[in-house]
C-alpha cells in the first residue's frame, strides 16, 4: 500500500507542476503579445490594490510594474492627447505602491500636485494628461 500512495502522490505533484508551468507559460504569451491585462468587471468585488479609470478597474499585479500611457506598449492605455505614449509607471512591492514618472512632456500629478516619484494612498487621484485615474489599496 505504501509504493501505491508514494506513486498517488508523485502523480498529484506531477499534475500540480505541470498546471502551474502551462499557466506561466500563458501569462508569459500574453504579456509578450501585449494583450491588455484583464479588467475587473463593474461591481466585481476587489481585493487587491487597483486603479479606477472612469468606470473601469484595473486589478494591479501583486509585485511589479504597470505602465501608463497612450501608446500600444503600455499596460493600461489612456485614449487622452495629453498623455505621453510611456507616461508614468505605478509599481508596488506587494505591501507598498508608488507612481514614477517617466519623463512624460505634461508630468504626473498626484492629488493636483506635479511629481517625479511619490508613494501612494488609497483614494490618491493621479492626473495623467487630462485623465484622472483613482488608486484604491485594496483589501
Amino acid at each position: 500500500m505504501g509504493a501505491l500512495a508514494a506513486k498517488y502522490l508523485f502523480l498529484v505533484g506531477l499534475y500540480a507542476f505541470v498546471v502551474w508551468v502551462v499557466r506561466e507559460v500563458v501569462v508569459g504569451l500574453r504579456e509578450a503579445a501585449g494583450a491588455p491585462r484583464r479588467e475587473r468587471k463593474p461591481g466585481a468585488r476587489a481585493r487587491g490594490a487597483r486603479l479606477v479609470v472612469g468606470n473601469r478597474e484595473v486589478a494591479l499585479p501583486g509585485r511589479g510594474e504597470l505602465v501608463i500611457g497612450r501608446g500600444p506598449e503600455s499596460d493600461l492605455r489612456v485614449a487622452d492627447a495629453f498623455a505621453s505614449s510611456r507616461h508614468c509607471v505605478v509599481a508596488g512591492d506587494g505591501r507598498r505602491w508608488w507612481v514614477r514618472d517617466l519623463g512624460s512632456r505634461n508630468g504626473t500629478k498626484v492629488n493636483g500636485e506635479a511629481v517625479v516619484e511619490r508613494e501612494l494612498r488609497d483614494g490618491d487621484r493621479l492626473e495623467v494628461g487630462g485623465t484622472t485615474i483613482v488608486f484604491r489599496a485594496g483589501a
